[in-house]
């Protein structure tokens, strides 16, 4: 179960540790909440290599463009955990799945394959291989993430994305600022990580802090892998399927 911190009960907690009560004095309130975020998305990160796809994963899907070879992905992508396909459009855009469907996981493109892929005339959904692209500012303030596909899709199909989102920083309603996840007190890693850096800004040693995070850490390590403990972790074939429907790739030339 999650466990809600409030940023303001985590500025609260660093300002009792580094003795600086005065939100007008060393350090202001703005300046501590930075802190709290960078040590929040560092946490997040911890979570996440700790088999946080299993608890922060979301799905997302959209139908393919006859002759569009980019999608673009949600706002909030991060991470891609799976991606899966079938030849036939789903609701809603695709963004809901169709029912009853034979779904393929789609392969990742290696640039090696680029040649080949291109030589297909993008007509069997099975031939489809993506690569993870987007643009950068540019100077536009646009910055987009999408998923190309190679070679272009000649039909409308269904595209389910399972990826991370981005650590969400949106200000709760009632409190006008972020809340957090502490899950098992492992909030106690962004207070570390606050504490550390203004202990180092007064030109103080931040070594037990460093410590305490370094502690943190490797609890978090051991721990987070064993929250789901129901059936133990298997290696499953990822291709069998692929297999038996992909024979026209089975066909063709080795490279």
């Amino acid at each position: 179960m999650a466990v809600v911190v409030s940023q303001a009960s985590l500025r609260a907690r660093v300002r009792t540790a580094i003795r600086q009560p005065n939100a007008n004095g060393f350090i202001s309130d703005a300046e501590v909440n930075t802190l709290v975020q960078e040590g929040a998305y560092e946490l997040y990160d911890l979570l996440v290599a700790a088999r946080g796809a299993d608890y922060y994963s979301t799905r997302w899907g959209s139908n393919t463009a006859p002759g569009g070879r980019e999608i673009a992905l949600p706002a909030d992508f991060y991470k891609l955990c799976s991606i899966i396909i079938t030849d036939t459009p789903g609701p809603s855009s695709g963004l809901n799945p169709p029912a009853s469907q034979n779904w393929v996981e789609m392969q990742r493109m290696k640039s090696a394959e680029y040649a080949i892929q291109e030589s297909l005339t993008g007509s069997n959904y099975l031939l489809v291989k993506y690569q993870l692209a987007g643009t950068q500012n540019q100077g536009t303030g646009v910055i987009t993430e999408t998923i190309r596909l190679f070679p272009v899709p000649q039909a409308a199909w269904n595209v389910q994305v399972v990826y991370l989102p981005r650590l969400d920083l949106s200000n709760d309603p009632v409190s006008g600022e972020p809340i957090y996840n502490g899950v098992d007190g492992w909030e106690s890693y962004i207070v570390a990580h606050a504490c550390s850096t203004i202990a180092a800004m007064q030109e103080d040693d931040p070594g037990f802090w460093m410590a305490k995070k370094a502690e943190i850490k490797d609890r978090i390590q051991a721990l987070a892998p064993s929250r789901d403990q129901s059936q133990p972790e298997q290696v499953s074939d990822r291709w069998a399927d692929r297999y038996l429907l992909d024979y026209p790739r089975r066909l063709l030339p080795w490279p």
